[in-house]
């Protein structure tokens, strides 16, 4: 039996499970809003025994995991005291990550897509950039900078640069306003002025002349890859996950030998079996490493590239 783990509004997940439907394979969906009913035996080898909305599966009938985002939660009780009720949730929290986490030790050799929910395997985007560069990758130059006077230095070296998040963008929200997304900014001279002369320590990147971006997914050794071209539009010039309401070009790609091995080595390094990794194609014919994603998206890559990517992962876990 297949366990999927997902979002509710999924649209991959929703076509990974047409998939398992279409080959007649078992399966059950787990959305991260649903109470989850757990029990567990230590002294026994696989024998948890979980149930969702009634429905109970014990984990030694799991063949495969498919986990795609999706989060475990679990329903924590409250009391009449909101700072009591932090506390209780802050403690309560560490203890059912413990209990999950070692549900999904239980599991490693079990086949599974995607990284479990309640590990520590998120990716640090710093660490990959410089495991990029160790694999011969090459990377825009980059930096680390906190003050204005600092900046300055390398925007008169670099000419032209941007800054992205660190870590996966901005979630802020109040009743008055709502900051959310990532996206890479060209820091000009005018930003600059405004600027304090101490601020958040911040990445800080020479900006690349593209000729086009590509987006891969690698799944089981094999690269699937899509060029696109998205310097002809103003909007989408520094990043093409910048919102545009113009329709940007997108077709398959193949990559050089020399790329598809030094992409491999770094996966292999960053211990990841599946990946979405996104290259830059500059002027002058040289391809830049900017990131890799163990949660990326790829349903629009299989969709553009007319690669069936769903019926591929489908197989893998039947």
């Amino acid at each position: 039996m297949v366990v999927i783990i997902s979002r509710r509004q999924d649209g991959t997940a929703d076509r990974i499970v047409q998939w398992l439907n279409f080959m007649s394979v078992p399966f059950i969906r787990i959305f991260g809003d649903e109470k989850i009913d757990i029990e567990e035996r230590i002294d026994k080898h696989k024998n948890t025994r979980i149930c969702i909305n009634e429905q109970c599966f014990f984990l030694k009938d799991v063949t495969s995991f498919y986990f795609n985002g999706g989060d475990l939660k679990y329903e924590i009780g409250q009391t009449a005291n909101e700072n009591l009720d932090m506390q209780f949730s802050l403690n309560l929290s560490r203890e059912i990550f413990i209990l999950y986490n070692y549900i999904f030790f239980k599991t490693e050799s079990t086949k599974y897509f995607g990284l479990p929910p309640f590990t520590n395997k998120a990716h640090n985007k710093l660490i990959v950039l410089d495991s990029a560069r160790k694999c011969g990758l090459l990377i825009p130059k980059s930096v680390i900078i906190t003050r204005k006077d600092v900046l300055i230095k390398y925007k008169k070296a670099w000419k032209r640069i941007i800054t992205k998040s660190m870590h996966e963008g901005i979630n802020v929200s109040t009743e008055d306003i709502r900051i959310t997304g990532q996206r890479t900014e060209e820091i000009t001279d005018d930003i600059i002025k405004k600027m304090d002369p101490i601020f958040f320590p911040s990445l800080v990147q020479e900006l690349i002349q593209k000729k086009y971006e590509i987006r891969i997914f690698y799944f089981r050794n094999c690269f699937y890859s899509i060029a696109i071209f998205s310097q002809n539009n103003q909007e989408t010039l520094l990043d093409f996950r910048n919102p545009t309401q113009k329709i940007i070009r997108m077709v398959p790609y193949e990559l050089p030998i020399i790329i598809k091995i030094k992409i491999k080595k770094l996966i292999n390094v960053l211990n990841l079996n599946y990946g979405s990794i996104d290259l830059l194609h500059d002027i002058k014919g040289r391809y830049y490493f900017l990131e890799v994603n163990p949660y990326g998206q790829y349903d629009f890559v299989s969709n553009f590239g007319n690669f069936y990517i769903e019926k591929e992962i489908a197989n893998y876990l039947k």
